[in-house]
């Protein structure tokens, strides 16, 4: 007599498992970044996003590099041969002969600005020489309307060395400016862009080594650069700085899939914070709304007529504010925001001193100052809904759907929903292959009951629902190809209701809870 396994030996087996669950709320749905909460706990979407900005050193005012550069032949420039050549200089070894006296303005070219004042954050004065002369060469730059914050006018000295025996000298110096003040008023205090340098070089006579012969030359270059203006003031030009044709993502619809949705209220508001002592005026070309195969401008005579830009004040310094609010009052904002936008295209102008120099040389900037548009947008979640879609995505393990299939024979599906919502869901899940390719839906067309509001049209509940769908043999093996499963979600305000017209105001507690749980039965002789 002998024993062996059966190899159809087993038993039946029911074991309820959990499949996945998860929530959507205000905040799943458009994101969290994107709801507020009013005082009662009504939720409203609000989107900021800055759609212009420029400074003053990038877009405004760039203050050039300037060069001067001399070349000096002694034999003409000692006063017009008063000394002959070869001659010595008379006088003791201290004395010194001023042989190079230039004062010369210098005139910026800003394209367009007239400014009259700067305060210099960062900038240098680079000296370069080179000389034949036989003795040393003593220089003095001065640069009357650049004083410190004592009053003291910017003076630098610097020495050129006798040459060596290649018979020529060269020597470069530079030096700190940062922290001048420029007067830029020119040397008669009526000007603009201007100032007066003043360059004076002399030799000391130590016969018989000072002799100057006629061949002998001097080049000097003065250069100011590198100059980063901390402030400036005068009148800082007519311009316009255009955004061009821009494209801002919203994703704040992105999980809204299709149908409609219509507003109590919403606005729009175009938003500007000016940094700069100057006026201005936005002009707006376009806004247009792009989503779900629509696309809708938005139209209003307000903003055709630009929005002015107010200018900022100083001593005590404050930011310039203006607005223009957009609402389903003025404008089309309502079938604007009916496209569910995807995107928005804009294009805007900012007129810069349309006016030309109206307050008389009185504009100002600071270096970080700053002209800011936004487009901030704000939707009270008072709302109508028509066959709106909401889609959540949940990823799953394929491996691990392997092993929680193995055995499994039949079962069951229950979908479990707590809904705060006043509104009701239409309820499908879908599940889906690596390629995105629907395999399986399941609960197609069934509700998920809302929670009935109170006096004060709120929910303090949630409802819940129970939905279940058979899952067969055939529907395992699609299993073991699931990547992704789906929940999708239909919504539509009811047709009567007490509340507000029949808007549905949305709270912070109104939330949909789903969770999908299989009931299967297994082959236990399969599991080893």
């Amino acid at each position: 007599m002998s024993c062996k396994p059966d190899d159809k030996s087993g038993w039946d087996t029911d074991w309820l498992i959990p499949v996945f669950s998860t929530e959507l709320g205000v905040r799943e749905i458009a994101g969290d970044e994107y709801v507020q909460t009013d005082s009662d706990g009504l939720l409203r979407i609000v989107v900021s996003e800055e759609v212009l900005n420029f400074n003053l050193q990038d877009d405004l005012l760039q203050i050039p590099d300037t060069s001067l550069t001399y070349f000096f032949n002694l034999d003409s420039l000692l006063q017009g041969g008063k000394y002959a050549h070869g001659s010595y200089f008379s006088g003791n070894a201290s004395t010194l002969f001023t042989v190079i006296d230039i004062q010369e303005s210098t005139t910026y070219d800003l394209d367009g600005p007239e400014i009259t004042f700067v305060r210099i954050k960062e900038g240098q004065i680079t000296v370069e020489m080179s000389s034949t002369i036989s003795d040393s060469l003593f220089f003095e730059y001065s640069l009357p309307a650049a004083t410190d914050d004592n009053g003291n006018p910017l003076f630098l000295e610097t020495v050129l060395p006798p040459p060596g025996a290649s018979g020529t000298v060269s020597k470069s110096e530079i030096f700190d400016i940062s922290g001048f003040n420029l007067n830029l008023k020119g040397p008669q205090n009526n000007q603009f862009n201007t100032f007066q340098q003043i360059l004076k070089g002399k030799i000391r006579a130590q016969s018989p080594i000072g002799i100057i012969q006629p061949t002998d030359s001097l080049r000097i270059t003065y250069k100011i650069q590198n100059i980063v203006p901390e402030y400036v003031k005068g009148y800082l030009g007519s311009d316009t700085i255009s955004s061009d044709l821009e494209v801002l993502d919203t994703e704040v619809f992105d999980i809204v899939k299709s149908g409609k949705l219509f507003l109590e209220a919403a606005a729009i508001n175009l938003r500007v914070e000016n940094g700069f002592g100057i006026e201005g005026e936005v002009i707006v070309n376009k806004l247009k709304a792009i989503g779900r195969g629509q696309q809708v401008e938005l139209s209003s005579a307000q903003l055709q007529q630009g929005l002015s830009i107010s200018r900022a004040l100083d001593n005590p310094f404050i930011v310039g504010k203006s607005n223009l609010n957009l609402d389903e009052q003025n404008s089309n904002l309502n079938l604007f925001l009916q496209t569910l936008p995807q995107t928005i295209e804009y294009d805007f102008d900012v007129l810069i001193n349309p006016s030309m120099n109206l307050f008389n040389y009185q504009d100002f900037a600071y270096l970080n100052s700053e002209l800011k548009v936004f487009m901030d947008l704000e939707i009270p979640l008072a709302i109508k809904l028509e066959s709106l879609m909401l889609i959540d995505t949940i990823d799953f393990n394929p491996e691990e759907i392997a092993r929680e299939l193995r055995g499994l024979e039949t079962g069951k599906l229950h979908l479990i929903t707590d809904n705060s919502f006043p509104l009701d869901f239409s309820i499908t899940v879908a599940f889906l292959n690596e390629n995105g390719d629907v395999l399986k839906e399941y609960f197609k067309g069934m509700q998920a009951i809302g929670a009935e509001p109170g006096p004060d049209c709120k929910t303090e509940e949630s409802k819940r629902s129970l939905l279940s769908a058979p899952l067969s043999k055939e529907d395992i093996e699609i299993w073991k190809n699931v990547e992704k499963a789906v929940v999708i979600a239909t919504l539509n305000t009811p047709v009567s209701t007490f509340c507000n017209d029949n808007f549905v105001r949305l709270y912070d507690n109104n939330k949909l809870k789903v969770k999908l749980t299989a009931d299967f039965k297994y082959n236990s002789g399969s599991l080893f």
